[in-house]
């Protein structure tokens, strides 16, 4: 059952943020970063929707440690929303943020929601190095929610010294490497060629931290510029935290995208092209519905294509970004 424009969740903009200064006492600090990017998001949309936002997600910072994070955020957008949360850690949160606040918005909770985050350990690193005093706000001496590795593993975890991302992913790397019934090679070669096409990618994005592409041998091969980080992950193939970056996502009702004339942003997938998902995508490469989560996907989209082309002040502009990838045929 379709939900009533006025309870539909949509994304209508987001807002990326990159700073490169060459000098880190001229970084922006995460609290300017995130400020840019939801300008950046509501500019994305059309703009005239800060003052409507009701709703405020921060994803917890690593690079610099604040008090009153959500407040900060606010007074510098120069809003005050009903509901503004900093969250707790976890490498989840910005999907499941994103996915709440599409909740709220469908239970009539919330109108205009954002979601952001920010780093800017680049900077940090760089101006610690220097033995630089970065002119930011001050960090907290008693930061909101601050990290503590040992609430989020269980106690055994503990014992064994097993509390970081660096040693808790490679457990699931080699054990899917062995229920998938691959030798370590078959699947680090796998893995490197995964990596690659990321890569690529990377270095056509204005918005990305590292622009050049590597090829699979580069990334899966330890060097001295690619130290092995912990088995089978080499530097290239880990999360780059070292970043002066942010990211804004601009939600509210298509009733309110509709009536403002915002553009409707769907995170997009490759279900539509069913389970012999051709080697290269195309505009034109048709779609496959084989199977119930691509039929999902090519009905929403079919949706969209109708909304936009319906006339009159009706009409949605939409866009698809799509990406992404699945496993199994499910």
């Amino acid at each position: 059952m379709s939900l009533p424009a006025d309870r539909s969740p949509v994304i209508i903009g987001v807002g990326e943020i990159v700073d490169r200064p060459a000098d880190p006492m001229l970084a922006r600090e995460p609290l300017a970063l995130m400020h840019d990017a939801i300008h950046a998001a509501d500019a994305d949309a059309g703009g005239g929707f800060l003052a409507r936002i009701d709703s405020l997600d921060i994803i917890n910072l690593v690079s610099w440690r604040y008090d009153r994070v959500a407040a900060r955020l606010a007074e510098r957008l120069g809003i005050n929303p009903a509901r503004a949360v900093y969250g707790l850690v976890g490498g989840e949160t910005p999907t499941t943020a994103i996915h709440d606040a599409a909740l709220r918005i469908m239970n009539g909770n919330s109108l205009v929601a954002v979601v952001t985050g920010g780093e800017a350990a680049n900077a940090v690193a760089k101006a610690r190095a220097a033995g630089l005093d970065l002119p930011w706000t001050p960090a907290a001496a008693r930061p909101e929610n601050p990290i503590i590795g040992s609430e989020h593993v269980t106690p055994l975890a503990v014992r064994h010294g097993i509390m970081s991302p660096v040693h808790v992913y490679p457990l699931y790397e080699n054990a899917t490497t062995a229920a998938w019934g691959l030798t370590p090679r078959a699947a680090l070669a796998e893995s490197g060629m995964a990596y690659q096409a990321i890569s690529q990618i990377a270095a056509m994005n204005p918005h990305a931290w590292g622009q050049k592409a590597f090829t699979a041998a580069e990334i899966a091969t330890p060097s001295p510029e690619n130290r092995m980080i912990a088995w089978p992950y080499t530097k290239r193939m880990v999360a780059n935290n070292t970043v002066n970056q942010a990211g804004a996502v601009l939600m509210t009702t298509l009733a309110l995208a509709r009536a403002t004339c915002a553009t409707l942003m769907l995170p997009g997938n490759v279900y539509n092209f069913g389970k012999l998902l051709p080697p290269v995508l195309r505009e034109d490469t048709p779609f496959a519905a084989d199977h119930p989560k691509a039929a999902q996907r090519i009905a929403l989209e079919a949706a969209l294509a109708q909304a936009a082309g319906d006339g009159g002040g009706g009409a949605v502009r939409s866009i698809v970004l799509r990406a992404g990838d699945f496993l199994g045929d499910a």
